[in-house]
């Protein structure tokens, strides 16, 4: 992920989620100049390498760095990266409450 989300940030080229984003792919809300279109899914749980790897909280800070700062504050405050369990946010409420650009 790390090299895609150099390559979008080096050429300023808009990145796309749409549809579902789960687990490592919401990562790429790192990307300097992506959007989410509003009916995608992003789905956020601790930051694990392998399902068998207990929680570690450095690395839940580690994939938190790459959300912005309204919704590192809500993921982490509301424990999603506590557990294997996906919490859902919507396309609509990450643009809206979360101030995320909408996709053209």
């Amino acid at each position: 992920m790390n090299g895609i989300i150099a390559q979008y940030n080096r050429t300023g080229e808009l990145f796309r989620i749409e549809g579902e984003c789960r687990s490592s792919c919401t990562e790429l809300l790192a990307i300097k100049h992506v959007c989410i279109d509003p009916n995608a899914t992003l789905e956020f749980h601790a930051a694990l390498r392998s399902p068998n790897e207990p929680v570690d909280p450095g690395r839940n800070r580690q994939m938190a760095s790459y959300y912005n700062s309204r919704l590192r504050s809500f993921v982490l405050a509301n424990h999603y990266m506590d557990s294997r369990q996906f919490h859902p946010i919507s396309g609509q409420e990450m643009i809206h409450r979360f101030g995320y650009r909408k996709c053209p």
